[in-house]
């Protein structure tokens, strides 16, 4: 007797896919690379960028932006960026600032132009961009 064994995936915070997939088809002898944002498409927007896949068709999704958070916040890891978002937004993300924990403390890491990390201080309003890490450094009384 065979018995099917389900076993749940662990959840994870971040959705692994970008909004945009880039799709390179192949029609009448050509090939053609177009970048579709699916959730227009499923806002009702372009109906245009909503092409037949077609056999030989290749899609490529890359991976979704994301940000990380640590320090003195409930949950800590890493998050999907969304179009927008700040750094006050990105706490609330995090689950919010702990008891012991500072508003008026904060550090973001960022890549700079050279590559190289630039850490400066960050307020609430600033915009979150991909690979950014927020740091909630504790409160100092």
């Amino acid at each position: 007797m065979a018995v099917n064994v389900t076993v749940p995936l662990p959840t994870l915070n971040v959705p692994a896919g970008a909004d945009t997939v880039k799709v390179l088809t192949h029609r009448d002898g050509k090939a053609v690379t177009r970048a579709i944002d699916l959730p227009a498409i499923f806002r009702g927007g372009d109906a245009t960028s909503n092409i037949q896949i077609e056999n030989g068709d290749t899609i490529y999704v890359e991976r979704a932006p994301v940000f990380y958070i640590y320090g003195e916040v409930t949950r800590a890891g890493a998050y999907r960026l969304e179009p927008g978002l700040t750094v006050m937004q990105a706490i609330s993300l995090g689950g919010g600032i702990t008891p012991r924990g500072s508003d008026r403390r904060l550090k973001l890491r960022r890549a700079g132009a050279d590559g190289k990390i630039v850490e400066t201080d960050a307020s609430l309003r600033d915009a979150v961009k991909a690979d950014d890490v927020i740091y909630v450094k504790e409160s100092l009384f």
